[in-house]
Formats: C-alpha cells, sequence, structure tokens
C-alpha cells in the first residue's frame, strides 16, 4: 500500500514538472512585478475597425506616463501622431488613458482597461474590452 502511495506521489510530481508555465507567463506576479516588465518602448502596429493604420511606438514610463507617437494612415493620406497619457497596472489589467493629442478627440477617450495576458523580456501580450488579443515587440 505505502509503495502505491509513494508510486502516484512521484507520478503526480513528474506530471507537475512537465505543466509549468512558459517564461514569458505572468502568472502570480504582482502588479507592481507587471509594471517592471511592461516599463520600456513596445512597438505599436494597429489598424481600428474604421480601417486606420497606426504605426509607432508605446513608452511606458516608470512614472506612470505613457506616450504613443508615429503615423496613421487612411483613405485621405498619412499624419503623424503625439499622444500622451497615464497608466497604470491593477489586478493585472492595464489601464491607459490620453490625457493630451495631435489626434482630434483622443484626449476625450474613456479609460482603456486592457487584461494582461504575458509580458516577456521581448513580448507583451494583452486582450482588450472587445475581446482582441494584440501581441506587441518590444523595441530593442
Amino acid at each position: 500500500m505505502i509503495r502505491c502511495g509513494l508510486l502516484i506521489i512521484f507520478s503526480l510530481a513528474f506530471l507537475g514538472c512537465n505543466r509549468s508555465a512558459p517564461p514569458s507567463a505572468t502568472r502570480g506576479l504582482s502588479d507592481s512585478e507587471l509594471a517592471q516588465r511592461l516599463t520600456g518602448t513596445w512597438i505599436l502596429s494597429v489598424i481600428n475597425t474604421d480601417s486606420v493604420t497606426f504605426s509607432g511606438e508605446v513608452s511606458y514610463r516608470p512614472d506612470g506616463t505613457v506616450v504613443w507617437q508615429g503615423t496613421t494612415s487612411d483613405k485621405s493620406g498619412r499624419q503623424s501622431f503625439l499622444v500622451e497619457g497615464t497608466w497604470l497596472i491593477q489586478g493585472g489589467f492595464l489601464f491607459t488613458r490620453p490625457t493630451r493629442s495631435t489626434l482630434p478627440g483622443m484626449e476625450n477617450r474613456p479609460e482603456d482597461r486592457d487584461q494582461i495576458i504575458s509580458i516577456s523580456e521581448t513580448e507583451f501580450t494583452y486582450r482588450d474590452a472587445a475581446g482582441v488579443t494584440t501581441t506587441r515587440q518590444k523595441k530593442k
């Protein structure tokens, strides 16, 4: 009976070793640890529901400010943009709010709330309120 119990324990321990989370997973990290991983500059490449393309970069600064900068393109042409705002991680969600912008109406947008899926040294994956999952690459 003891032999059987030991066999079960070792089997479960072995299975547990094979089920470890990938290195990029954020499971078990505090909001502070997630914020440390997010701090830096990430490549921005988005096409929104109106077929407007945004490309450039987004920088999450240690002081809780964020800057999006780059170009936007649509049927009428291209224009440079600069959007400044604030960011905070709370409960595993990233909250961002634009406060100043060269794009009309951006500073009146409601706060965004994105669920953090994972943050590694090179990739940041999140799910937005619409359920769309996005992965960004860290700028080198």
